[in-house]
């Protein structure tokens, strides 16, 4: 006999099944096998006869009520509109009534399983906290500092705002193995540390004492310093015979605002800081004004887990307000432009020194405020500075009147030659030694001569 086999078996007695899934018809879904047939169960958001069509959902539901759909493999997301939430859009956000966030922070709602309102505050510089509560800002003086523990196995990070209109100032040193100095210096940004191998160190920036914030920013790890002021940053290797030990990068202890006596040789310039620090974040703990006896707390919000901000804009899980030691620290940055308007009279040019200012008077002014002339002057005043002499005639406070007028030396080569002599005491002579400043105007035909000398008297 012989067997004619119906479709989908086979054999000399049709005994086996042919396996019409054994091709993998089914392109997203799983194959049953029939006699002679088969079948596609697809999966989620599939469908045809092999499975074949990406189903879209934003097409087929329109599923977001307040917000624009983007199709995804078996599931679709709704990019909400202000206000807006949950998976499709079609709830009304609640966390921000009553104005939770103080100080001018920008309030951000979102929701938890469609029910839960929450908010998140964005908070202005100068603020911090979950509601934007604490204030960040502090106004230091030439004795005032700020210090805070900041060990860490390795690598370093410090961050900070600060306004000044003095050229110089020491804003920030670390303390551990190693040391690091960021300092001021005339108008630039200038980081100096052990690790470095030039003493000069690193510099950046221009004008930075213009009483505007200016955004600071510096991390140190294994094999580099980051050196970053507003939109500049620098990048520079560390020591290689420092590199190998990745410990020498932490430092135990960071100081804002002055250093002491102590260091006073391993800085640059002035060793203080006067002017206003906002924003201080020293290895994620934030260093607060107020509550510096308090012990080192995390401040958390409650947020959404793929929000993303910067860090000075309000609380994040994880951060910490730095236990502190403030001395001389005020809370804010309270300050009279010193400048304005100009104090100076006659013409003069007023430098603003932050807490009082400089007059530089054009000639023949002067005093603090550039108030006196020097014709007007009443008689000399014998001070600690000396006598004056002119040739071999002496003057003093009683003896006549000032006169600045012109005077003329050597007149017809006139014998002895003419000289004026200013004998100074020793108190005078140890304050030359700290700052001298010495002008005055000549005039001469003459293609050579002794102008000025400064010394010790011939012998």
């Amino acid at each position: 006999y012989e067997c004619v086999c119906v479709a989908g078996t086979t054999g000399a007695r049709c005994e086996v099944n042919v396996d019409e899934c054994a091709s993998s018809p089914c392109r997203h879904g799983k194959c049953v096998d029939g006699v002679g047939d088969y079948e596609c169960e697809c999966f989620a958001g599939y469908e045809g006869t092999h499975c074949q069509d990406d189903i879209n959902e934003c097409l087929r539901y329109t599923p977001c009520e307040h917000g624009r759909c983007d199709d995804r493999r078996a599931s679709y997301y709704c990019f909400c509109e202000l206000g807006w939430g949950g998976q499709n859009c079609s709830v009304v956000l609640e966390g921000c009534r009553g104005e939770p966030c103080r100080n001018n922070g920008t309030c951000l709602p979102w929701l938890v399983n469609e029910n839960d309102h929450r908010f998140n505050c964005s908070c202005a510089p100068g603020y911090y906290g979950t509601t934007c509560e604490k204030i960040t800002t502090m106004s230091l003086e030439k004795s005032s500092y700020a210090e805070v523990n900041t060990s860490r196995e390795e690598g370093y990070d410090i961050s900070f705002r600060f306004k000044t209109t003095l050229d110089s100032g020491l804003l920030a040193m670390g303390r551990g193995f190693t040391y690091f100095f960021l300092e001021l210096s005339r108008g630039r940004l200038n980081l100096h540390s052990s690790l470095l191998n030039k003493w000069e160190g690193v510099f950046i920036g221009s004008n930075l004492n213009d009483s505007n914030w200016q955004k600071v920013f510096v991390t140190i790890n294994s094999s580099h310093v980051v050196l970053a002021a507003n939109e500049e940053q620098t990048i520079y290797p560390i020591s290689q015979n420092e590199a190998f030990n990745a410990s020498v990068t932490s430092f135990a202890s960071t100081r804002l605002g002055t250093a002491g006596s102590s260091y006073a040789t391993l800085t640059h310039g002035p060793n203080f800081f006067i002017g206003c620090f906002q924003d201080v974040v020293v290895n994620g703990q934030w260093v607060l004004p107020e509550d510096s006896n308090a012990t080192a707390v995390e401040s958390r919000t409650e947020r959404s887990g793929s929000e993303e901000e910067d860090p000075g804009s309000g609380s994040e899980d994880g951060e910490r307000v730095a236990q502190a030691v403030l001395r001389g620290v005020l809370a804010a940055c309270p300050r009279t432009p010193q400048c304005e308007p100009n104090p100076c009279l006659s013409g003069g040019v007023c430098k603003d020194h932050w807490t009082s200012f400089q007059c530089t008077c054009p000639r023949p002014h002067l005093g603090d405020r550039c108030q006196y002339k020097v014709q007007d002057l009443p008689l000399l005043k014998k001070t600690a500075f000396g006598q004056f002499y002119f040739g071999d005639t002496e003057f003093n406070s009683r003896s006549r009147p000032a006169d600045y007028t012109a005077a003329t030396f050597g007149q017809e080569s006139a014998r002895p030659r003419s000289v004026v002599t200013v004998q100074v005491s020793e108190a005078a002579r140890r304050a030359v030694l700290a700052a001298l400043d010495i002008s005055m105007f000549i005039r001469t035909r003459k293609p050579t001569g002794q102008i000025f000398y400064l010394g010790s008297l011939p012998k």
